[in-house]
């Protein structure tokens, strides 16, 4: 996960730069691809990855799941997902944080749908991220500068709306993209231990999607 999402991040910044944020970077290549991307993405994806693991104490098992999604479906989610994230974007001029929250939130409602069972994985995991990026931003970036969001992120593009210090935005975006990045590598697992009242729930929602197939 983490090598796929460092493929993306370069690309995705793109988007960002153009009405999200704005920041200096510190080893600028001169080309599009700049480290601090790489190493955002392979940092964001992998966390998205292993933090439920990490948060519940719970393994994995591999093999086939029953309602495992096929291979081809899975690529398909995923290029519809990148293409609503860069179609809305350049062909309606959408703020790119809301095209990426369409996009990630296509591809999670659509591995729910498929693995019911991943409900409770994406949800965990993307609190877990959203909190975990809290730190940096509290620790860090706060210390070298103060005026960090007035001075490298478009505020006038954004809602207004602050939350623990952060622009809502910044949170919601930790939020489903480890919700996303969680169920596209978790569907490579058949089963995920689960609390009792969450298989509960998970079956009741196996018998709804029966009734719709």
């Amino acid at each position: 996960m983490s090598i796929a999402t460092a493929i993306i991040a370069p690309f995705a910044e793109l988007l960002f730069l153009a009405n999200w944020f704005k920041p200096g970077f510190i080893y600028d290549t001169g080309i599009f691809i700049k480290f601090e991307s790489l190493l955002f993405g392979f940092s964001t994806g992998g966390l998205s990855a292993s933090l439920y693991q990490v948060v519940s104490g719970q393994r994995f098992e591999m093999g086939q799941h029953a309602y495992q999604p096929a291979f081809i479906h899975q690529v398909v989610g995923v290029v519809v997902g990148f293409s609503l994230f860069v179609g809305l974007f350049v062909l309606f001029g959408i703020n790119s944080f809301w095209t990426s929250l369409l996009a990630c939130t296509f591809i999670a409602l659509c591995v729910a749908w498929r693995r019911p069972d991943l409900i409770c994985v994406m949800l965990v995991s993307g609190v877990s991220l959203a909190l975990l990026a809290l730190l940096p931003y509290w620790f860090v970036l706060e210390f070298l500068n103060p005026n960090w969001f007035a001075e490298e992120w478009y505020l006038e593009n954004l809602s207004g709306l602050w939350v623990l210090g952060l622009p809502v935005e910044e949170v919601a975006w930790y939020f489903y993209s480890g919700a996303a990045f969680s169920a596209l590598w978790k569907c490579r697992y058949a089963a995920v231990e689960q609390p009792q009242e969450m298989d509960q729930f998970v079956s009741r929602l196996v018998v709804l999607r029966s009734w719709f197939l």
